[in-house]
């Protein structure tokens, strides 16, 4: 299942460790870490955030 994990530059440590381990466990999952955001991202960088998942729900995926 495709999968997108989305962090802030500036998240705190343990939300990027949490977000690099389920990036190497979770097969056919990309990693996005948006540029000078932290924790509340979707508030601060909703722009680029929507961007991310808009482009990410358009892609066509094989069948699980």
């Amino acid at each position: 299942m495709p999968v997108m994990l989305v962090r802030g530059e500036h998240a705190n440590p343990v939300m990027k460790e949490i977000t690099n381990v389920l990036g190497h466990c979770l097969p056919n999952s990309q990693t996005h870490i948006v540029d000078k955001a932290s924790h509340f991202l979707t508030a601060t960088h909703s722009k680029e955030c929507a961007e991310l998942l808009s482009t990410f729900l358009s892609k066509e995926f094989p069948p699980i």
